[in-house]
């Protein structure tokens, strides 16, 4: 596990651009490529929104970062959390290892509240969620739309000064 390099855009994109073709755990519907994909890897700088890499067998298996909850200045201590991992690479515990590894990262950073949301139904994510401290905050019902269905999202926190 290490923190994230531009040499490493590829690879992650390819891993994130696999669920905007196939899943709805991201709603993004356009792929993350060329210039858009660097100014959103701009975006995550290491002292406030780091992206970080896991890899195994020699390549990176997944990913994990903390993304601004609001451009506003009062919610500063929120990240809203992502991490994916590699179709090839699931089922072996990476996404609870690179969790545990956002987690602390944040409380280093100072964040107080990390905020999930989770496209329904996603029964393992909600799992991993509430295993590693999450709770429930909302259900936005028909929130979302892709692949022809409404779908739900389950907003969910971490109050890291409560841990």
């Amino acid at each position: 596990m290490r923190p994230a390099v531009a040499g490493d855009l590829g690879r992650i994109c390819e891993i994130y651009n696999h669920e905007v073709l196939h899943s709805a755990c991201t709603f993004d519907t356009e792929l993350l490529e060329g210039e858009r994909s660097r100014a959103w890897f701009r975006t995550h700088s290491p002292d406030k929104h780091p992206i970080i890499v896991l890899e195994a067998a020699g390549e990176i298996a997944g990913w994990a970062s903390l993304s601004a909850w609001s451009g506003r200045c009062a919610y500063d201590k929120a990240a809203e959390t992502s991490v994916y991992i590699h179709q090839d690479h699931r089922g072996k515990g990476y996404a609870r290892i690179l969790y545990e590894a956002l987690i602390e990262k944040s409380r280093s950073l100072g964040c107080r509240v990390l905020i999930a949301r989770l496209a329904l139904p996603n029964p393992a994510s909600e799992r991993l969620h509430e295993s590693v401290g999450f709770s429930e905050i909302g259900l936005m019902r028909n929130i979302g739309e892709k692949f022809g269905r409404l779908i739900d999202v389950r907003l969910m926190d971490m109050q890291l000064d409560e841990m």
